[in-house]
């Protein structure tokens, strides 16, 4: 058996503190040693991944942005990818400005990953984000939404109440593929839409497939897992994750805060061998 082991990153192999520990650190990379395929599998992009997992050395690639990119663990190469068509993210703009939301449009431009958003039309969700991503070399303001199109898009995000973005996600996600969560660290919501096929299931399979592996395993704590807990051979979710993902988990194993997903693979990883 050649098992591959994907985790979750906030509020999963994440602290409250949005860190990974120097013992979870120390537990994985004892474990790679031995030859175990691990990896982990984000809504974050590669940039602020790469921030909060410093110090971890994964043996697998990545997957990034809820499954829109499988990266390379060295290089960030982007090794696979799905994205909008042009015709695609200029239907889901305009269906976000009609229900009176301002978004932020994820692209990549000249071989750069850009956060773009109208600097003209500022919603208090943006602010929000703008004021937790000071000195992110990816934000570009524009001066109007002319070009807000531009390059190759994969992601709109729009955050809020749930009252604000409600309307929005229901008519988007008749579409397109959505996750409508509240934020892991703070009391807003996201409405984050994404091409049909970008699901961390669909990303988990061909990573296995790539890395020719033949067994999964799983960790999470969120709405957004659940695919992949679905096309996995095993789920396990942390104490702190949603009911619904316990429901259908293998099993429930001590929360982010207490190592879980480390210790979990400390004791069991030996029987996959």
């Amino acid at each position: 058996m050649k098992p591959l082991f994907v985790s979750d990153l906030d509020g999963t192999l994440l602290r409250k503190n949005a860190l990974i520990s120097r013992e979870s650190k120390e537990i994985i990379h004892s474990l790679i040693k031995y030859g175990m395929c691990f990896s982990y599998a984000t809504a974050r992009a590669l940039y602020t991944s790469a921030v909060v997992t410093e110090g971890l050395c994964c043996s697998a690639p990545l997957i990034t942005k809820n499954g829109v990119f499988i990266n390379d663990a060295k290089s960030g190469e982007i090794l696979w990818e799905n994205t909008f068509s042009y015709e695609e993210a200029r239907d889901i703009y305009h269906i976000i400005r009609r229900n009176h939301l301002h978004p932020l449009v994820q692209s990549y431009q000249n071989g750069k990953e850009i956060y773009s958003y109208d600097a003209n039309e500022i919603s208090e969700g943006i602010r929000w984000f703008l004021e937790r991503h000071k000195n992110d070399e990816r934000i570009l303001p524009l001066s109007g939404s002319t070009d807000i199109l531009e390059g190759k898009i994969f992601y709109f995000s729009c955050i809020g109440t749930k009252e604000m973005l409600e309307n929005a996600y229901n008519e988007i996600r008749r579409k397109y593929r959505c996750i409508f969560s509240k934020d892991t660290y703070d009391d807003v919501m996201w409405l984050e839409i994404m091409p049909k096929h970008a699901t961390k299931a669909d990303a988990v399979l061909r990573l296995k497939k790539m890395w020719d592996c033949d067994y999964l395993v799983v960790f999470g704590d969120g709405i957004n897992d659940i695919p992949m807990f679905q096309v996995a051979d095993e789920g396990y979710a942390v104490e702190n994750a949603v009911d619904e993902l316990k429901e259908i988990a293998t099993g429930v194993i001590a929360g982010n805060e207490k190592d879980g997903v480390a210790v979990w693979l400390r004791d069991h990883y030996g029987k996959y061998q």
